[in-house]
């Protein structure tokens, strides 16, 4: 079933983009416009870089906001198919032979290309991710910000083995060369097979602390609770895909690393909301271990489209 609806492509006088910046985005409009603002305030010239926003079936005012910055960017529309199908979709439209990728609901620095072009361009790196800093006055964002930074750290210690796709950067010939991201991975754990596929095949990865952007994602307690489910299923997903493939040799987490992480968020923190973020950190852990079992039972089968299909450069069964 092809869900490609249309394209609206922006005429760019140059001679040459070195960047295309990729944004999925489903119903954040207001968020996204504080992306776009930002990317338009990068201090390397406008020509350099392209802005390629791929609307995932938003049924806000997200297509009013795309038409205002229609000189700007460029605007694919797709129904709702979830982030490594959005993401593919904006990479096969890039012209910059540096492929960036980020979310809806950050900020970045104005010097946030500059600072991925010297690493990628100057030191022959094949692909970067970047941290993250939480900018939501909230416990609950501030405690997922622990797991991300815990996660960033966790994996990256010997071999880089997970990046956040809202700070990552990829040379197109790359990405390419791997078929981008797998799109039977519908919700979620995209990002972390990619970046296992891009260190197993011997590309050189790197993961750069000091390249910071800026997340404003904010939850109620039933959101984040939700959110959470959700990974949980997203992480069975990724396991039966990784399985059915027998290329990784990656198993779920042990419950000593549910340890260090609390300990983790114990050791950042200092005053008293250490103990309320610590005691959410394990309420998000219950929720993910109930959406990978509701998973492991129910199956993972039609949780968007199924995706048949995906064979570019690797054999695999078809679901």
């Amino acid at each position: 079933m092809s869900t490609f609806l249309f394209i609206k492509r922006v005429d760019i006088i140059s001679d040459i983009i070195k960047y295309s910046i990729i944004v999925p985005t489903f119903n954040r409009v207001e968020r996204l416009r504080g992306l776009i603002d930002s990317l338009k305030k990068q201090t390397i010239p406008k020509s350099e870089y392209e802005i390629i926003i791929v609307n995932d079936g938003s049924t806000d005012s997200t297509p009013l906001l795309l038409e205002k910055e229609a000189s700007t960017c460029k605007h694919i529309l797709l129904e709702n198919n979830g982030p490594a199908y959005a993401r593919n979709r904006g990479a096969k439209e890039a012209k910059g032979s540096i492929l960036v990728f980020t979310d809806d609901d950050v900020i970045v620095p104005v010097d946030w290309l500059e600072r991925i072009g010297e690493i990628l361009f100057d030191a022959g790196i094949d692909a970067i991710g970047g941290s993250v800093k939480n900018c939501i006055d909230s416990t609950i964002a501030a405690a997922y910000n622990d797991m991300l930074l815990y996660l960033l750290e966790k994996y990256n210690q010997d071999k880089v083995y997970f990046l956040l796709t809202n700070n990552f950067a990829c040379r197109k010939i790359v990405f390419n060369t791997l078929g981008g991201f797998d799109e039977r991975l519908t919700i979620g754990s995209e990002d972390r097979e990619f970046v296992t596929r891009l260190t197993t095949s011997k590309y050189q990865v790197e993961y750069v602390p000091g390249l910071k952007i800026e997340h404003y994602h904010n939850f109620t307690l039933w959101s984040f609770c939700k959110h959470h489910f959700r990974f949980g299923r997203a992480s069975h997903l990724f396991y039966t895909v990784i399985n059915a493939d027998n290329i990784y040799d990656l198993k779920p987490d042990t419950f000593s690393n549910y340890i260090k992480l609390f300990s983790y968020t114990f050791k950042r923190v200092n005053d008293y909301s250490r103990y309320i973020r610590i005691s959410i950190t394990i309420l998000s852990q219950v929720f993910f271990l109930s959406g990978f079992l509701f998973s492991s039972i129910a199956g993972t089968k039609n949780l968007r489209a199924n995706r048949q299909g995906f064979k570019i450069t690797r054999k695999i069964e078809q679901d």
